[in-house]
């Protein structure tokens, strides 16, 4: 978004005077259209940066579709308004847009020399600090050498828009992005996020150079075209030569394609990721100044110590000089001051910043909400801790009845979607729910995260979404997304049981319930094969919720899933009075209900506990 500050640029000897929609060539006033003035402002705002043609089009025609020759056009008759210096001056990006490249000066007023606070601050207020500490390491690493930055904060704080703020600058300047997550649910391929950040460099490198990377590397390539994640798992799972060999591979293919190619590389919630991409990750943080790429990584800080896996690899980062831990604290009460103040167009008192400030702790996320709903008239004065909820809501219902559509439908999948995602689940023409994301986009409520996928622009926005919706409603539509994805192929069925499990058992079916059991069950062997204990923990217990609503599920069935449950357990914990005595009960059960394999399974986990901790004692 551009800035609403006043502002003048200089440039060409030629002042623009945004506010008064003037261009001074000393004292001659030069004649602009509106969508000259418009088209000249975006460019001079853009200080230098490549403006794309997409923004061009939404800035200088609001919305009205317009082909991209009328663009070529008005860019044409700007060129020659402006003579022969404007005629260079206005460059044409090759596959990407315009920019101006003449030196710019911005004031804030004709005749003041003293530059204003950056427009794109006012997005991300009360992070000044944090944004310029990522602006000189960007800067750092693409001039000299590698960098990485943690940005670590509770839920809310910020991480995910301030590592997107850096991206979409160094877009600006024209320097290549990639970026990866990991999930909590542990179902992830071993080693996903960097897999899928190796996938996106290949993607962008010249052919010779993709060819070049994969004779270099052959055991890695290898590895990646490995039929089940099982198996990549395996050759994972404990510190060996062949680990070692995998990791020096891939250290060095990203050596390889980002030599000539400056780029920033985000991976999103790293304290999820698997144990092998954190083992990567320390191995890796010794020859990140090899390349010219910012590593930008954030992590939810949490009550709950962190495991060791990342602790190792976040002090492995440590260890170099010019490597960052960002901290993202809560908002002080003169940032809430300020951020209530801009909202509302005038000084917030003093007793509403308390009130504010006491409620939603500080958390960035919430403060910009309530501000907005202030502004907006939609927030009751007396604030208390269900004021969130009908303040989003009130904004939801906002936007038309298609578009709400299409946000309850978005809320349901509960992580990023593609429009053919969406217009499939609908029944509905593809163009018709582009429409409706395009709604959302200028509202505010969904973004764009490339490739074609959007996203809430908040968690809470997708929760009100999800809870606007009625329960029958909703159970149908899990039950259409369960199917969708039942119908994709093994492989990348295999990589999404945690959704099948999700949908189905929110479908509320009792055939759904069936197929939720059977995919936790699968999910749960599958992450124990991976040595993902945590998970399959999750897993099994999902399945047993399946269990106890289905009357068609036996005693043995339940103690078989309840026995994988504290196998994964004791693989997680070791040996402890509770698992032990688990084991017995089990064993007891089985030899009742005359189940003698899960008896002798039951009692041989025992036996094994017994023996292994006779051995130590």
């Amino acid at each position: 978004m551009l800035s609403s500050t006043p502002r003048v640029y200089r440039f060409l000897g030629l002042e623009l005077d945004v506010i008064a929609g003037e261009l001074r060539d000393g004292d001659r006033n030069v004649t602009l259209s509106r969508q000259q003035l418009a088209m000249l402002r975006t460019l001079a705002s853009a200080h230098g940066k490549t403006v794309s043609r997409e923004l061009l089009l939404r800035e200088v025609w609001n919305g009205t579709v317009v082909s991209e020759g009328a663009l070529r056009q008005a860019i044409w008759d700007l060129r020659k308004l402006l003579g022969c210096d404007g005629s260079r001056a206005i460059e044409a990006v090759r596959g990407r847009g315009y920019r101006l490249s003449a030196a710019i000066t911005a004031l804030p007023e004709a005749g003041s020399n003293t530059l204003p606070r950056p427009a794109d601050s006012a997005r991300l207020r009360g992070r000044d600090r944090e944004l310029r500490e990522l602006e000189r390491a960007l800067s750092d690493a693409l001039e000299r050498a590698g960098r990485a930055c943690v940005l670590i904060g509770p839920a809310g704080a910020g991480k995910s828009r301030l590592a997107r703020e850096i991206v979409e600058r160094a877009a600006l300047d024209g320097t290549e992005h990639s970026e990866s997550y990991t999930e909590r649910d542990d179902t992830l391929p071993p080693l996903w996020p960097w897999t899928r950040l190796l996938e996106s460099c290949l993607h962008d490198a010249a052919e010779p150079l993709r060819a070049r990377c994969k004779t270099a590397f052959p055991d890695l390539f290898a590895w990646l075209e490995l039929e089940g994640d099982s198996a990549r798992a395996w050759s994972l799972h404990e510190p060996s030569e062949r680990r070692l060999r995998l990791f020096d591979q891939l250290s060095r293919a990203f050596a390889l394609l980002l030599k000539d190619q400056p780029r920033v590389c985000l991976i999103e919630d790293v304290q999820w990721a698997d144990a092998a991409s954190l083992a990567f990750l320390a191995h890796h943080a010794r020859v990140l100044t090899q390349t010219k790429t910012l590593w930008l990584f954030t992590c939810r800080s949490t009550d709950d110590a962190a495991s060791a896996d990342l602790a190792r690899a976040l002090c492995a980062l440590d260890q170099g000089p010019h490597n960052r831990r960002v901290l993202l604290a809560a908002l002080s009460r003169s940032d809430v001051a300020d951020v209530l103040s801009t909202e509302l167009e005038k000084a917030a008192p003093e007793s509403l910043v308390a009130d504010v400030h006491a409620l939603t702790g500080g958390n960035a996320l919430l403060v910009v909400e309530l501000a907005r709903a202030l502004n907006e008239g939609t927030a009751c004065p007396k604030l208390d801790a269900e004021a969130l909820k009908p303040i989003v809501e009130q904004r939801l219902r906002r936007s038309s009845v298609a578009a709400l559509g299409v946000l309850q439908v978005a809320a349901i999948l509960a992580r990023d979607f593609t429009i053919v995602e969406l217009a499939a689940l609908l029944e509905r023409p593809e163009n018709e729910v582009a429409d409706c994301i395009d709604e959302c986009r200028q509202s505010g409520i969904l973004i764009e995260l490339g490739d074609h996928r959007f996203t809430f622009a908040r968690p809470l926005l997708q929760r009100c979404a999800y809870a606007l919706l009625g329960y029958r409603e909703r159970c149908r539509l899990h039950g259409r997304v369960a199917s969708r994805l039942e119908s994709l192929a093994s492989v990348e069925r295999s990589r999404r049981l945690s959704e099948l499990v999700h949908h189905f058992y929110q479908s509320g079916e009792r055939a759904h319930l069936r197929k939720a059991l059977e995919y936790a069950r699968k999910a749960g062997e599958t992450a124990l094969a991976a040595a993902a204990y945590g998970g399959a923990v999750e897993h099994f217990q999902s399945a047993l919720r399946c269990a106890e609503l289905l009357a068609d599920c036996g005693p043995s069935e339940r103690i078989a899933l309840e026995l994988s449950r504290v196998e994964a357990m004791h693989a997680e914990q070791g040996s402890s009075e509770p698992i032990r005595a688990a084991y017995r009960a089990l064993a007891d059960r089985a030899r009742d209900a005359a189940q003698w394999s899960l008896y002798a399974r039951a009692t041989s986990d025992y036996m094994a506990i017994r023996t292994t901790d006779g051995w130590r004692s």
